[in-house]
């Protein structure tokens, strides 16, 4: 009985043959726990664990619901009020090497004639904080667009400035409603919504204007850890 209990916990997997046996004289299907079937999770070949079976039972495959699941990342509970095996799969990617190089804070970046020096940051309940300095070298004025602010975690967790509590004091930066001349070096802050505690690394996205007329952009894409 305790090697069925394991097993009915999970139906997962359909159709095979059935096999029936005769009862006095009638034609029952009877449970059959198959010892050779095999498992495979991305061509890898996986063996069942110790104390699971497979059951094969008129016309399907019973296997253990823990073990798929958790071969596919997935978290298993029992609850024992409801009757419910609860199968829960996490929405968050884990963090795939792309060979980005993350720089720890202060990181200074350079670029089309505008250098950017992330010199500080600070994490709070309710908000991110991130303190930068901007150069202009270009002959035309510049002007920052916080309102297309962002953070890509490592994680893939993406963090909007669109997205910042409204009931902060000032959720936008003043200093970035004036243009950066030539030669100019302007300090201030950009604000996005609190991270996640396990968060560690993210490329931080700048955009800035000629504020010209001409409509010509500049986008930054700053990768880093703290």
């Amino acid at each position: 009985m305790v090697r069925y209990r394991q097993l009915v916990s999970g139906i997962i997997i359909g159709a095979v043959t059935a096999t029936c046996v005769s009862v006095f004289g009638a034609s029952v299907d009877l449970p059959i726990i198959n010892e050779v079937i095999k498992f495979e999770f991305n061509e890898k070949q996986k063996e069942l664990p110790e104390g699971y079976s497979v059951l094969q039972y008129q016309g399907h495959t019973y296997v253990p619901a823990r073990f798929i699941a958790e071969e596919l990342g997935a978290k298993v509970d029992w609850d024992e009020n409801k009757k419910t095996v609860k199968i829960t799969k996490s929405t968050i990617q884990p963090p795939v090497d792309s060979g980005v190089q993350y720089e720890k804070i202060p990181v200074t970046y350079t670029k089309d004639g505008i250098r950017i020096e992330i010199y500080s940051m600070v994490l709070e309940k309710n908000r991110t904080m991130f303190y930068l300095n901007v150069k202009n070298t270009l002959e035309q004025p510049i002007q920052l667009q916080q309102s297309k602010v962002s953070l890509v975690t490592e994680g893939n967790e993406k963090y909007t400035s669109d997205k910042v509590d409204t009931n902060i004091l000032f959720p936008k930066d003043m200093t970035w409603y004036n243009d950066v001349l030539k030669d100019e070096l302007k300090s201030g802050f950009i604000l996005l919504p609190p991270l996640k505690n396990e968060e560690k690394k993210g490329i931080v996205h700048l955009e800035f204007i000629e504020n010209d007329g001409s409509g010509k952009s500049f986008s930054f894409d700053i990768p880093i850890t703290w």
